[in-house]
C-alpha cells in the first residue's frame, strides 16, 4: 500500500507539471495549482485563476484590470472530518483583499483510499458541471475559482467564493435553533424559522423539478447512486450497510443504557429488514420518483442571504446524486428543526413544496404520495446515519440531540415499526 501511494504521488507530480505546461501554453495560465498537503498557494496562479473564473462564471470581476494577487494568508476553518477547509485572505497590488474558501482532501493514504471508495471528489466535478449553473440554482451555489478532483489519486481541491461575505449573510443552522455544537447566535422566532424552512424547500423544489425523473441522470456515472439505479455496484451498497451494522454494534456498546430503548429496537428492526433486493425493489417502484438531490441537505450546509429577497445558498455537494427527493427534505427537518416549531405545520410546509413542483411542470406526483414519502424517507436516512455518527466518539449531547430529533419527527409523521434503509453514505 505504501509503495502504491508513493508511485501515485510521483505520477501526480509528473501530471501536475504536464498540466501546468499545457495551461500556460493554451490558456496563458501560469504557476502551479495547489494540491492537498501544499503549505502555500502560488500568487501568480491565483491571479490567473481569478481572471479565468471571471470569464467563465459571469458573476462579475474578482480583480480590477491591472490588479494582481501579491500575498495570501490562510486561516483554518472549523470542521475537517472529511477534509481540510481554510479561509484565504488574498491581498492585491492595490491593497484590497479578496476572501475565498479553500477546500482540500487530506493528503494521507487513508484519506485517499476513503475518497476512492466514496467518490467524494465528485464535489469538484459538480461545481464544473452544467448542474451547478442551471437557472434552478441561480445564485444558490458558490462561485468557484478552481475545482479539480481525481478518483485515481484520491484527492480534490476547490477554491470558491466565501458565501459569508454576501450581503446580510447568516448561517442557517443556528437561526433554526440547532445550537447543539454551541455558539452565541440566537435562534430566530418560530415564525421566522418556518419562513426560512419554506425558502430552503422552495430552492429544493426548483432543483428537483428541473431534473424530475430524467433518464440521463441514471447514465451519468459521476452522480452518486447512478450505478445502483442501473442495478450495478451491489458490493459498494452492501459494504456501506455492513459498515452501518458494525457501527451500530459499537454505538450500543459505547453508550450502553444512554440510548433510547425505542430507538434501539427501531434501528435493530430496520437494519434487519434492509437488503439489496429490497432496495432495488424500492427504487424500481414506479410510484417512487427520482431526481437530482443534494444528498446532505441540512442547515449546516446552507447560508441565507438577503439580496434583496431571501436566498438560501447550498454548499458541500460531495453527496450529490440521483435519489428520491423527500429524503433530502426529511433529513433537514430532523437535523435542524424542533418539533415545537414544525408541529402542526409540517403538512403545509410539504404542500407548499409540492405546489412548487406542480408550478414547474411536475404532474405525476400526488400530494398524498409526496406526504407519505416525506414521513418515511427522512427517518430512513437518519436511521442509517445515526449508528455511524454515534460510533464516532462525539459528545453524547450531540448523540442525544439526534435521537430526540429522530423520535420526535417519527411521532409527528405517521410512525412505522420498520423503515427500510436505502440512502447510504459510503465511507
Amino acid at each position: 500500500m505504501a509503495v502504491m501511494a508513493l508511485i501515485l504521488h510521483y505520477v501526480a507530480t509528473v501530471l501536475r507539471l504536464v498540466v501546468a505546461a499545457f495551461r500556460a501554453v493554451t490558456f496563458g495560465l501560469v504557476g502551479f495549482a495547489p494540491r492537498p498537503g501544499d503549505k502555500t498557494i502560488d500568487v501568480t496562479w491565483l491571479t490567473t485563476a481569478l481572471r479565468n473564473a471571471e470569464q467563465q462564471d459571469g458573476r462579475g470581476a474578482w480583480l480590477r484590470a491591472s490588479e494582481t494577487i501579491t500575498d495570501i494568508k490562510q486561516t483554518p476553518l472549523p470542521g475537517g472530518l472529511a477534509g481540510c477547509t481554510v479561509k484565504l485572505i488574498a491581498t492585491t497590488s492595490e491593497g484590497r483583499t479578496v476572501e475565498l474558501v479553500y477546500k482540500t482532501s487530506w493528503p494521507t493514504a487513508d484519506a485517499r483510499a476513503s475518497i476512492r471508495r466514496s467518490d467524494r471528489q465528485r464535489e469538484a466535478w459538480f461545481y464544473n458541471s452544467s448542474f451547478a449553473r442551471h437557472p434552478s440554482l441561480a445564485d444558490s451555489v458558490p462561485a468557484v475559482v478552481y475545482a479539480s478532483g481525481s478518483k485515481l489519486l484520491g484527492e480534490y481541491v476547490i477554491v470558491m467564493e466565501d458565501l459569508t461575505k454576501r450581503p446580510d449573510a447568516r448561517q442557517l443552522k443556528p437561526l433554526l435553533g440547532n445550537q447543539v455544537w454551541g455558539g452565541d447566535i440566537p435562534a430566530a422566532t418560530p415564525a421566522v424559522q418556518l419562513d426560512l424552512l419554506h425558502n430552503a424547500f422552495r430552492l429544493a423544489a426548483g432543483m428537483h423539478a428541473a431534473n424530475w425523473r430524467k433518464q440521463s441522470l441514471k447514465s451519468n456515472a459521476k452522480l452518486k447512486a447512478a450505478a445502483w439505479y442501473q442495478g450495478r455496484d451491489r458490493a459498494t451498497w452492501e459494504g456501506s450497510m455492513n459498515t452501518a451494522r458494525a457501527a451500530w454494534g459499537a454505538s450500543k456498546q459505547m453508550h450502553e443504557d444512554k440510548l433510547s430503548p425505542r430507538l434501539v429496537g427501531l434501528i435493530d428492526r430496520s437494519l434487519a429488514a434492509s437488503s439489496w433486493d429490497a432496495f432495488q425493489k424500492h427504487i424500481n417502484d414506479p410510484k417512487v420518483p427520482w431526481t437530482l438531490c443534494h444528498g446532505d441537505f441540512h442547515a449546516g450546509n446552507m447560508i441565507v442571504t438577503e439580496t434583496p429577497d431571501t436566498t438560501v445558498c447550498l454548499f458541500d455537494w460531495s453527496e450529490v446524486g440521483l435519489w428520491e427527493p423527500m429524503a433530502d427534505l426529511g433529513q433537514m427537518m430532523i437535523s435542524d428543526v424542533r418539533r415545537s416549531v414544525y408541529g402542526g405545520h409540517s403538512r403545509d410546509i410539504v404542500h407548499r413544496y409540492w405546489e412548487g413542483l406542480r408550478a414547474r411542470g411536475v404532474q405525476d406526483y400526488t400530494f398524498e404520495q409526496c406526504w407519505s414519502d416525506f414521513c418515511r424517507a427522512g427517518p430512513a436516512r437518519w436511521l442509517f446515519l445515526f449508528p455511524v455518527l454515534a460510533s464516532m466518539k462525539l459528545p453524547f449531547a450531540f448523540v442525544d440531540y439526534c435521537q430526540t430529533q429522530i423520535l420526535d419527527f417519527i411521532d409527528a409523521h405517521e410512525p412505522r415499526d420498520v423503515y427500510e434503509m436505502h440512502a447510504v453514505v459510503v465511507l
